[in-house]
Formats: C-alpha cells, structure tokens, sequence
C-alpha cells in the first residue's frame, strides 16, 4: 500500500534496515516473541542497526498480539520477553 511504500522509503532514506514479519497459517504467539526477541537484539545489542518494524493489521492473526504491539511502543519493554539467562547473554555483549 502507499503507507507501507512511504515507510520503506523514509527508512531508506534513513539508513533504517525494514523489519517485517512473515505470517504463515501456523504463526503463533511464540513465533511472534521470537521475531520480537530477534528486533531487540538487532536494535540494541553490538553492533547495533538503527531498525523500523513494520507491521501491517493484515499480519494480525492474533488479538494477543497486540498486547505485547502495546507494551512494546507504550513503554519498550515487554514483560517476560527474555529469561533471566537470555538477559545475562545481551549484557555481557554489552560490555
């Protein structure tokens, strides 16, 4: 659509690397954690890429979703994304 064309665009121009979710007929509410726990990774763990994650209400397949989409752009963190493990790992590449 227009709006997915401009979003492109303005990450192109941006430097931005474009995000983007592929829903399959068995994509879950793991697969999105998974996909998530990946883009925060990219975004902020060394090397770090400036990113856009876009998403579009047609990759959707899930009223939860949404949830975790709140948490994410209310406040950046989303509850027990990571285990206590997966969290010692990102800030020991911090370091």
């Amino acid at each position: 659509s227009g709006k997915q064309s401009l979003a492109r665009l303005a990450s192109f121009i941006c430097g931005n690397l474009v995000e983007q979710i592929s829903v399959t007929s068995s994509y879950g509410i793991n697969d999105l954690k998974e996909e998530l726990k990946e883009l925060y990774r990219k975004a902020g763990v060394k090397p770090a890429e400036p990113l856009v994650f876009l998403l579009t209400d047609s990759q959707i397949v899930d009223e939860r979703f949404l949830v975790y989409i709140n948490d994410l752009l209310a406040s950046g963190v989303i509850p027990d994304l990571f285990t206590k493990d997966e969290y010692d790992s990102i800030f020991a590449s911090l370091r």
